[in-house]
């Protein structure tokens, strides 16, 4: 007998318990807020919603957040109750979320220009997008993470979002557009946790904040403040850094983009230009820490009005040393590298305290804005061309000219000389080749087809022009007037 109801009840169990499941799962809904509620602005109000199941917020919702009726609210049902998102619509007007904190199970997104505040607590349990798409966002309440997930934020949107709570959350902290702004106590989350800005701007709202997880630049810009990092070195790839970089890290340039620093950094660690990108110091900023500066590859363009004491050397080729910024160390370019002052590709004058030095197969670039005139014959410093203040030793290196103007114009028709390139030293002893566009080096001087040939002698580099065929032909005939008059004399 007990057999036998035992079975009937497990038959029953079987029949009631999908849809006991059923129901449950129904029960997850989209809310939108219309704060038509009598007497309270309270999520557990049903009168709350103006559309769901009728029972006010519960586990599992999706909140939707639209109009202008009681736009301060409060959340009074269970603190930790998960929801799948919120999202303000393009009707709402400027919310704010208060009362007990929620886990988020999905993303915050801003349809409309006002700006939304949500300052109560937030659990991430997982990877989460705050989208300012179209207005801004301001977080108050701490943003801590769940038990079962390590909890991450994404900034997307245009526009921008506030943090101003000490927020506990352990992953990665990513800006990928707009601006994220930190305010009061608001952080990055964990200190050990990452930071990456690919795109758009961390601002950093002129507070101090110490990582020890790793920090990447891969584009936007990092401004208005200090990270100090003493974990491992700054990753920078592409974007702009006016912010202070601090700490006892180093600072690392990899991959192909352009990074530029425009703040007074004091991070002590070594300094790593690699892969081929470049590494600018504008004139405000400073990479004077404590180690040295190692070129692999990639190019250092220091133009900053402060003096670099660093040491510089180079690893491997490929690398590159430009800039208009003075450098005091001793600076020694090593085979398959190269030195320009200015820019590469464009004029410019460097100083350098201790001189430079190329060694066999190193690369001096030198750039010459010729113009389309001709100044006349033998004009000294014609041209805008590079120019350091230094002197210059060495032997075996190449000197490789750039022209940012075609042979074919009227300045390369007369002679040309320039003799103050260097302080001192003499270029002759230095470089063995000239090289460059349209220069073929026949192991005395570098031709130019057509046109004429460089030259170096001592401390100068001349330019022979051909003449030009009537000027020859002039030439010739008065050659020959002359003949004729002495026979005929």
């Amino acid at each position: 007998m007990k057999s036998k109801r035992f079975s009937s009840n497990l038959g029953l169990l079987s029949v009631f318990l999908p849809l006991f499941v059923v129901c449950n799962e129904v029960r997850a809904a989209t809310l939108i807020w219309d704060g038509t509620g009598a007497g309270n602005a309270n999520w557990s109000t049903k009168q709350n919603w103006g559309s769901g199941p009728g029972s006010g917020f519960a586990q599992d919702d999706f909140l939707i957040f639209g109009g202008n009726l009681r736009l301060t609210n409060t959340n009074n049902v269970t603190a930790g109750t998960n929801l799948i998102g919120i999202t303000f619509n393009n009707t709402a007007g400027a919310f704010v979320l208060a009362g007990n904190s929620v886990t988020l199970g999905g993303n915050i997104t801003n349809n409309d220009a006002d700006l939304q505040t949500i300052n109560l607590p937030l659990i991430l349990s997982g990877s989460r997008t705050f989208d300012a798409v179209s207005g801004n966002l301001a977080v108050g309440g701490v943003i801590s993470e769940s038990s079962v997930g390590v909890g991450a934020l994404v900034k997307s949107g245009s526009n921008t979002l506030t943090l101003s709570g000490a927020n506990t959350y352990t992953g990665l902290t990513t800006v990928s557009n707009g601006i994220l702004l930190l305010s009061g106590s608001g952080t990055l989350g964990a200190a050990t946790g990452a930071v990456t800005v690919s795109g758009g701007t961390l601002n950093l709202g002129g507070l101090t904040r110490t990582r020890t997880g790793t920090i990447t630049l891969s584009g936007g810009a990092i401004n208005n403040g200090t990270l100090t990092n003493n974990g491992s070195a700054y990753d920078v790839r592409s974007g702009s850094a006016s912010a202070i970089l601090g700490g006892s890290a180093g600072l690392t340039k990899t991959t192909a983009g352009t990074v530029t620093l425009s703040g007074t950094n004091t991070y002590s660690g070594a300094t790593a230009v690699n892969a081929g990108g470049k590494l600018t110091i504008a004139s405000t900023g400073t990479i004077n820490g404590t180690s040295g500066i190692t070129i692999t590859g990639g190019e250092l363009n220091y133009n900053s009005a402060t003096a670099l004491s660093q040491a510089i050397s180079f690893s491997g080729t490929g690398g590159t040393l430009s800039g208009s910024g003075t450098i005091t160390p001793a600076v020694a370019i090593t085979n398959g590298n190269t030195y320009t002052a200015g820019e590469l590709g464009a004029a410019g004058t460097q100083a350098l305290s201790g001189g430079i030095t190329f060694n066999g197969g190193s690369i001096f670039s030198w750039d010459l804005s010729a113009g389309l005139t001709d100044p006349g014959a033998n004009t000294a410093n014609s041209g805008s061309y590079d120019r350091v203040t230094g002197a210059a030793a060495g032997t075996g290196a190449i000197f490789r000219i750039i022209s940012r103007d075609s042979f074919a114009t009227a300045f390369w028709n007369t002679n040309k000389s320039w003799n103050n390139i260097f302080t001192s030293g003499s270029l002759s002893s230095i470089f063995s080749t000239i090289s460059g566009s349209g220069i073929v080096w026949n192991g005395s001087r570098g031709n130019v087809a057509d046109r004429g040939s460089f030259t170096i002698s001592g401390s100068t580099l001349a330019w022979s022009a051909i003449p030009e065929p009537t000027s020859a032909l002039t030439g010739i005939l008065l050659g020959l007037g002359l003949m004729r008059r002495r026979r005929t004399a």
